[in-house]
């Protein structure tokens, strides 16, 4: 399939980055593995260079001496150090036992040992089956005036890895940033090119429209550059008004989100310098820590569920339902916050009355509704819930006696983010997701949402689904 102008941009932008971050990184993994490598191979030589001066003042002659200078000089440089005699016998190792190195086997066919006793000094880099990890050994011959043996330090190589992973996810972050980039690039070349198109349009539509009778090519163009002109400029619109929707989104779910982090950092960095110990701002500073911790989750959530919504992976399983059991499940599960604020419900169901929805659809819709009743009605107020057919649908209503919803904000209070008052629905909790959620599983079920005021004040939310 032939890709668009478009998507061959984004491509070529996405397939370059990947190309010179492969290179790059790899290029700066070998640099980085080379370097620390080489510190270790110093850092052993200097170790092996002072265990062998160490020896020869220490005047060990027995096995026993020997496997405690090991030890000695093992902690003193925070390296494995083996004493190994001219015959190959291991004297003396700071990481094992007596007993233990009656076991080893002999190490006179070691290479590094070879080496060291060939030119003066060792080095290699293998398994050891020993400590079961990978090494790096440096060796050094010892004795005045004649040589007795080698004396050996090593150390594993897990701290190269562990810097190698350190840059690879520096490297995963920078590779990130190039996506962005790419994006953008791509993004930019999408602008331009729409605007030659435009142009493009302008001119077919200043020539005469084409008829079926044509036989001038230029007629036959004119009319199918018109028709095309039409096509694309219908296109464009909903492309733009998917764009601001999108900028608005992202908008809104920044500043929703920027508050919450805000205040975790600033509490956070305030713990930090001391203010944990501090009796009362203490207890103070965590708890408006855990509140903004769960607010950050409430949005997160419920991002995530628009998400799954939008992009259609939720799965809808449709089965008839009895309503009255699930609206007093989401009042018993309500009961707390009812109690708490003495808000009054009022029911009135048909008992007997099905309809066709999906359970956790239904659940999650009567929540939010009856949640919102709860919240937003005054003190000892009251929520009536109700439901009542119409022909093939069923009519479900949640009325509070609130302050209500002013006549220019109805329509919008379904938006995502949309507040009618930022700080009452910020006080009470809200995430400003609840109500675009309920209008998005709504909808995928084949029903319809709205709200109404109610005289002499309140509000009635209502929707529709299909009757079981």
């Amino acid at each position: 399939m032939k890709l668009g102008i478009r998507s061959q941009l984004a491509f070529v932008s996405l397939l370059l980055m990947l190309v010179v971050g492969t290179i790059a990184g790899g290029f700066l993994e070998h640099q980085r593995r080379n370097a620390i490598e080489q510190q270790i191979e110093q850092e052993l030589s200097h170790y092996a260079a002072s265990a062998r001066e160490l020896m020869v003042e220490s005047k060990a002659i027995t096995a026993r001496q020997f496997d405690q200078l090991a030890d000695r000089l093992g902690r003193a440089t925070t390296s494995r150090i083996t004493i190994i005699a001219l015959d190959g016998r291991v004297l003396g190792d700071s990481k094992l036992t007596p007993n233990e190195l009656q076991l080893l086997e002999n190490h006179g066919q070691r290479p590094e040992v070879l080496e060291a006793l060939s030119t003066g000094k060792g080095i290699y880099r293998r398994y050891s089956t020993t400590l079961e990890t990978e090494m790096l050994y440096v060796a050094v011959p010892f004795g005045e005036p004649d040589t007795i043996g080698t004396v050996r330090a090593a150390k594993p190589l897990s701290e190269v890895d562990l810097a190698i992973t350190e840059l690879r996810l520096t490297l995963i972050f920078t590779g990130l940033i190039a996506l962005l980039l790419a994006i953008i690039l791509s993004s930019l070349a999408s602008h331009l090119l729409t605007g030659t198109l435009r142009k493009l349009i302008h001119h077919a539509k200043s020539l005469p429209a084409g008829s079926p009778n044509a036989h001038d090519d230029i007629e036959v163009l004119a009319g199918s550059f018109n028709h095309l002109a039409k096509e694309l400029e219908s296109h464009i619109t909903e492309l733009r008004r998917m764009e601001r929707d999108q900028r608005q989104f992202i908008a809104n779910a920044s500043h929703e989100l920027r508050t919450p982090v805000a205040v975790i950092r600033a509490n956070a960095e305030t713990l930090l310098d001391g203010a944990i110990e501090d009796r009362v701002m203490g207890p103070k500073l965590l708890q408006a820590l855990d509140r903004n911790a769960e607010r950050l989750a409430l949005i997160l959530t419920d991002l995530l569920d628009l998400a799954r919504l939008d992009s259609k992976q939720t799965h809808l399983n449709l089965t008839e339902l009895q309503l009255a059991d699930y609206v007093a499940d989401a009042i018993e599960t309500l009961e707390v916050l009812a109690q708490k604020r003495s808000i009054s419900i009022h029911i009135d169901l048909d008992k007997a009355t099905t309809l066709k929805a999906d359970p956790q659809a239904l659940q999650q819709i009567l929540l939010n509704l009856i949640e919102n009743a709860i919240k937003y009605a005054p003190p000892s107020g009251e929520v009536i819930i109700k439901s009542q057919q119409q022909e093939d649908q069923l009519l479900i209503t949640v009325e509070d006696n609130g302050p209500g919803i002013p006549e220019s904000c109805r329509e919008k209070v379904f938006q995502r983010f949309y507040r009618v008052d930022s700080g009452r629905s910020r006080e009470v909790g809200g995430t400003g997701l609840g109500l675009a959620i309920v209008k998005t599983w709504v909808e995928s079920m084949g029903g319809e949402v709205g709200v109404k005021p109610v005289e002499p004040t309140g509000s009635l939310f209502w929707l529709t689904l299909p009757l079981g």
